[in-house]
């Protein structure tokens, strides 16, 4: 198997570093960062438009029909109708940094450095129930069915089952940090801190690939197409071959006038278009073709 890549287009606005990415559409994106601002970008048009400004860094958002919901370096959360730029409502969650926003169409639910996973009422933001999940904190929220996939800095994946609200699986993953999860097929990949990806099929790993020089920060598999990209501290973003982890194309600064700095979330759009985000304050888009 073989890949082309070719650089598309380069988003430029945020003051600090980018955080998060989440779709609003095939063709829409909202980006957030340390400046607090959160900018909706279309792929055919060169300029953002600013939908929030708040006074704290973004770390994390979540999407759900209208209505964007942001997590902040201060534990707060905000709700804003971001088609019309209205806010809705905000409430201090935590009292420090929130990593992680999940919408399942019900509750909103938030983790962060305080190890706690919190469910909300999505228009009060209300705390409607929380669970300790660690003493280190929550890095990311994936969902998986009726489950809560949690990422966390003490080297653990945790499964969440939001009937009964209890842990009902762990697996220790590494020795440090948890930044990522994805899986399909049976399949589940992680990685984080130790640079490395890990591959598992139920409790058992089945490969761990050297993969980055540097902390891992996300995972994505493509929606259609068996890759999965990585992204890193070390300024690259890494195209995989889902099956067997063959690397296929590494996107940098020096082969595709990428990324300049730590590269912190991916974000397919479809099979072909990918943006990425990064601490040096740009967004990029790129094309992602099978040979």
């Amino acid at each position: 198997m073989g890949i082309t890549v070719t650089k598309i287009d380069h988003f430029s606005g945020h003051r600090q570093s980018v955080y998060d990415l989440h779709a609003v559409d095939a063709n829409s994106f909202i980006s957030v960062g340390g400046d607090g601002m959160a900018v909706l970008w279309r792929c055919a048009e060169k300029d953002g438009t600013l939908v929030a400004q708040i006074p704290a860094a973004i770390f994390c958002l979540e999407i759900h029909h209208d209505m964007l919901f942001l997590g902040t370096r201060l534990g707060e959360i905000y709700s804003l109708d971001f088609k019309h730029k209205l806010l809705k409502n905000q409430s201090k969650a935590d009292n420090s940094a929130l990593f992680a926003l999940h919408h399942d169409g019900n509750s909103l639910w938030a983790g962060g450095q305080m190890g706690r996973l919190m469910e909300l009422d999505p228009v009060s933001l209300e705390l409607k129930s929380f669970v300790q999940v660690s003493d280190k904190s929550i890095r990311r929220l994936y969902a998986q069915g009726e489950h809560l996939i949690v990422c966390c800095s003490d080297g653990s994946v945790y499964v969440y089952d939001k009937a009964s609200r209890k842990i009902i699986a762990q697996q220790r993953c590494s020795d440090n940090s948890v930044f990522a999860w994805q899986s399909r097929n049976g399949a589940a990949f992680t990685a984080g801190r130790d640079a490395r990806i890990h591959q598992w099929e139920e409790q058992t790993e089945v490969q761990d690939v050297n993969a980055h020089w540097y902390t891992i920060n996300d995972l994505s598999l493509n929606p259609e197409l068996p890759l999965l990209a990585s992204a890193s501290m070390d300024k690259s973003v890494k195209i995989w071959q889902e099956l067997d982890l063959k690397l296929l194309k590494v996107i940098d600064k020096e082969r595709l006038e990428a990324h300049s700095s730590s590269v912190n979330r991916l974000l397919w759009l479809d099979a072909e278009r990918l943006v990425t985000c990064s601490d040096d304050r740009s967004v990029q888009l790129f094309r992602i073709e099978m040979n």
